[in-house]
């Protein structure tokens, strides 16, 4: 039985910055994978040997689509993040701007008497 193992490419960290670069890289390692996985499907090997390297391919395969999901979460977080920055700082400038000048909307008094307007 001639069994012969695929190695997984290194994966850099998803801290890196470069996170869309480790994901077309990890695409195209998931590719190369599921390439030799058909050629495994077509090839002379004897069956126990086809099995084991078609569940190595797959295991691998099933690896690197995690790794790539777990890129894609950490810019997801790292987006909201950002922007929910952003929304505090504005939220911070925006009192600021109320003080300086911009009118405010005027409250209701707490009894009905107070929210109407009377003339005379």
């Amino acid at each position: 039985m001639n069994v012969t193992s695929a190695s997984a490419a290194p994966v850099g960290s998803a801290s890196s910055g470069s996170g869309g670069g480790d994901i077309v890289r990890l695409q195209k390692r998931v590719q190369e994978l599921t390439n030799e996985l058909k050629a495994v499907a077509s090839s002379d090997m004897e069956a126990k040997a086809k099995i084991a390297k078609s569940k190595l391919l797959q295991a691998m395969i099933q690896m690197l689509q995690q790794q790539i999901a777990s890129i894609q979460q950490q810019a997801q977080q790292a987006q909201a993040l950002q922007q929910q920055k952003a929304a505090d700082a504005a939220q911070k400038t925006a009192p600021a701007a109320n003080a300086a000048g911009a009118p405010t909307a005027r409250k209701p008094a707490g009894s009905l008497g107070g929210m109407v307007d009377t003339y005379a």
